[in-house]
C-alpha cells in the first residue's frame, strides 16, 4: 500500500481493490514499527497457542505464497481474512474461513480466533501518536505554547528556556513532548532525518541537564479490545411518521460502525456504513425502499494545537428528496465533504465540512442537481448514550435551481453492547416548503 495517499484515496483504493495483496517476510519489529510509527495504529498483539508442528506447516505454506498476489478488498479479501487462511492450514480443524463466506470484518475475524481457543495471551502496543497524545494530556496547558515553540526546528533554544519557579520535572516534561512531537512530525511528513537531527539533539541535551525523572505515565491499556466491541451486522425496527403518513421501518446494515454505536473498541469519530438498506411498510399498504446507503465513510478526527488532521466524509447511495410539489423520489446521490473537527469540554465534539453534492434523477427539474454547501454538527458521547445534531445547507450551482436545507437530530441509548434504543427527528426546507419526519425504534447488532 502507498502510505503517501491521502486518507480519502487510501480508503477508496482499499475498498475497491486498488492495492495489491501480497505475502511478505520481514522481522517482526520492523512491521510493528511500520504500524506504530508510520501508520499510527495501536496494536493488539495476540499470542497464539500453535504447537511446533502447526507453526512449521504455517511457515511452509507462507513460503509457498510468497510469489502470489491477491486483490485486496477491505470488506472481504483483506489481510485479516488471509491470516485466517494461514491458520486453517496450520490447524485444519478450525475451518475459520468458512465462517466468512460473504465479507470479513477484521474485528469479526479476531472474534473467531478468540472463540476458536487459539489465543494464549494479549498485549497492547500504543502507537507513537497515542503515546504523544497521552503525554500532552498530562502536560499542563500553561506549557503548551512553550512546548510548541521548542518543537519547531527553526527556533534556537536559549540558554535557559524554563522559568526557575516552575518545578524542573514539568520543564523536563515540556522538553520530552517537544522531542516526541518533532519525531512524529518528521515521520508523518517523511522529512529526512538530517532536517531535524540538530534540533532534536539540542532538545536531548537540554533534557539531560535537568536531573529529574520523566513525569509521564504510560498510556493505559484500553478496557475494551477491538474484538470486544459491538457486533458489526445490524438490524433495526422503527415506527415513524413522514408528514401525515405513518410507517414501520426495517433497517439492515451488513457493516460496520455508526457514529451513534457504542464507541468502545472502535476509532473515535470514525464511521463506515456499507449497503445499509431501509425498507418502509407504509400505512397505505405499500412497501418501498426508503433509502440505500451504498457506502458512507466519515472521519471526524479532532484538531488541536499539536495535531491538525482534516475531517472528511464520502456518502454515496439512493436517498429520498423532497420536491416542492410534495413528491419525494428516490435519487442517486453523491456527497463529498472536507473540513475540521474540534473537541470541546468533556465528551462534546463539533465539526464543519464544506461539501459538494451531485444528484441525478429524471424526476428532478433539469434531470440533475449539482450543489455546494456546508455540513456542520455536534456530537455528544455519554457513558451509555450518544446524540448527533447536524445541519446541512445546500445551494444549487447547476441543474435544478433550488436550495435544500436539513436539520437532523439522532439519539441512541444503549440497553446493552448490542442492543440500543434509537430516535430521530428531522426537518427539511426546500423552495419555501417544510417537511418533517420522526422515528423511534430498537436496533440489534449481531
Amino acid at each position: 500500500m502507498n502510505h503517501d495517499d491521502p486518507e480519502l484515496i487510501y480508503a477508496y483504493r482499499g475498498l475497491f481493490g486498488g492495492y495489491p495483496g501480497v505475502i511478505s517476510v520481514m522481522p517482526y519489529y520492523q512491521k510493528v514499527k511500520e504500524y506504530s510509527e508510520v501508520e499510527n495504529r495501536d496494536i493488539w498483539e495476540y499470542r497464539l497457542n500453535l504447537n511446533a508442528e502447526e507453526i512449521h506447516r504455517l511457515l511452509l505454506h507462507t513460503w509457498e505464497l510468497l510469489p502470489a498476489h491477491f486483490d485486496y478488498f477491505f470488506f472481504d479479501e483483506n489481510c485479516a481474512y488471509r491470516i485466517l487462511t494461514l491458520l486453517d492450514v496450520a490447524r485444519p480443524s478450525l475451518q475459520l474461513t468458512q465462517q466468512f463466506s460473504t465479507y470479513a470484518i477484521p474485528s469479526d475475524t479476531l472474534r473467531s480466533i478468540v472463540a476458536g481457543n487459539l489465543v494464549d495471551k494479549v498485549r497492547y502496543r500504543p502507537s507513537m501518536a497515542t503515546e504523544l497524545k497521552y503525554k500532552i494530556e498530562q502536560l499542563p496547558e500553561s506549557l503548551h505554547p512553550l512546548t510548541l515553540a521548542l518543537a519547531d526546528p527553526a527556533n534556537t533554544l536559549p540558554e535557559q528556556r524554563h522559568d526557575k519557579k516552575v518545578h524542573p520535572a514539568i520543564t523536563a516534561g515540556a522538553l520530552e513532548v517537544a522531542f516526541d512531537l518533532q519525531r512524529y512530525r518528521a515521520q508523518q511528513q517523511q522529512l529526512p532525518r538530517s532536517s531535524v537531527a540538530d534540533a532534536s539533539l539540542e532538545l536531548l541535551k537540554k533534557r539531560s541537564e535537568i536531573a529529574a525523572p520523566s513525569p509521564y505515565r504510560a498510556p493505559p491499556v484500553p478496557t475494551v479490545r477491538d474484538d470486544e466491541g459491538h457486533r458489526t451486522f445490524q438490524v433495526a425496527l422503527s415506527q415513524g411518521q413522514n408528514e401525515d403518513v405513518e410507517y414501520t421501518l426495517l433497517r439492515i446494515r451488513p457493516a460496520y460502525h455508526d457514529l451513534l454505536d457504542p464507541p468502545a473498541g472502535y476509532p473515535e469519530g470514525a464511521q463506515i456504513k456499507f449497503l445499509e438498506t431501509d425498507l418502509a411498510f407504509r400505512e397505505t399498504g405499500t412497501l418501498r425502499l426508503e433509502r440505500f446507503t451504498g457506502l458512507n465513510i466519515t472521519s471526524l478526527t479532532p484538531r488541536d494545537a499539536f495535531f491538525k488532521p482534516l475531517s472528511w466524509r464520502v456518502d454515496a447511495g439512493l436517498y429520498r428528496k423532497y420536491l416542492a410539489d410534495g413528491d419525494d423520489p428516490l435519487v442517486p446521490t453523491l456527497n463529498v465533504g472536507i473540513g475540521h473537527s474540534y473537541r470541546l469540554a468533556g465528551q462534546h465534539q463539533v465539526y464543519l465540512l464544506a461539501e459538494s453534492q451531485l444528484q441525478h434523477q429524471h424526476s428532478l427539474p433539469s434531470n440533475y442537481a449539482a450543489s455546494l454547501g456546508l455540513h456542520g454538527g455536534w456530537l455528544f458521547r455519554g457513558e451509555n448514550w450518544q446524540q448527533h445534531l447536524s445541519l446541512q445547507l445546500n445551494e444549487a450551482v447547476a441543474g435544478y435551481d433550488h436550495h435544500y436545507h436539513q436539520l437532523n437530530w439522532e439519539v441512541s441509548y444503549h440497553l446493552g453492547l448490542n442492543l440500543s434504543l434509537i430516535g430521530q427527528l428531522s426537518a427539511t426546507s426546500t423552495e419555501g416548503n417544510w417537511f418533517h419526519q420522526q422515528q423511534l425504534g430498537l436496533e440489534w447488532r449481531f
